[in-house]
């Protein structure tokens, strides 16, 4: 069991850029506006739990999200930091790994490596069509919710076992 003075969950934020403009998000919106974490933010990530892990003699789940803006615009650090992690550290840490995307971005091959890893994907979607397009538009103005929902159907049948949710902003 956990013991409540030990931190088992970590977060990476891996960029603040973002390419939606949703209408109550306080992030700077743009692909290439922001801050993104370069390899050596990623490896310091890991190296720092591995010493957490080694002195708190954890043998639970450590669990790491990446975070962003949206956090498919610096998949390559993902990738880096999950091989990193087991090339580095193999079995020596128990790491889960989670994130929370918009989907706009994703590709079968992002799926694929999600799948091998068992990163859990997270979707950020609002509802119905005309609620998601009026409050996750892309920068452009254009709708995101034809693109979400075909990326949706795609993870799904490509990583059916995978153990993300959705979280829905609520308003008016």
């Amino acid at each position: 069991n956990c013991n409540s003075d030990k931190m088992y969950f970590f977060e990476l934020a891996v960029t603040t850029s973002c390419n939606l403009k949703c209408t109550y998000c306080f992030a700077d919106a743009s692909p290439s506006k922001g801050a993104f974490s370069s390899k050596e933010i990623g490896k310091l990530f890991i190296d720092r739990i591995a010493e957490y892990v080694l002195e708190s003699r954890i043998y639970d789940p450590i669990i790491i999200e990446f975070t962003g803006g949206e956090p498919l615009l610096n998949f390559s650090l993902i990738r880096y930091v999950v091989e990193y992690a087991k090339d580095t550290y193999g079995d020596l840490l128990n790491l889960e790994y989670c994130l929370q995307t918009n989907l706009t971005l994703l590709t079968s091959d992002m799926i694929r490596f999600f799948r091998e890893n068992q990163v859990g994907v997270g979707v950020s979607l609002d509802g119905f069509k005309i609620i998601q397009d009026s409050q996750r538009p892309f920068i452009n103005g254009d709708g995101s919710y034809d693109k979400v929902s075909d990326s949706l159907i795609k993870l799904n049948q490509e990583y059916p076992e995978n153990s993300g949710g959705i979280i829905t902003v609520i308003s008016n």
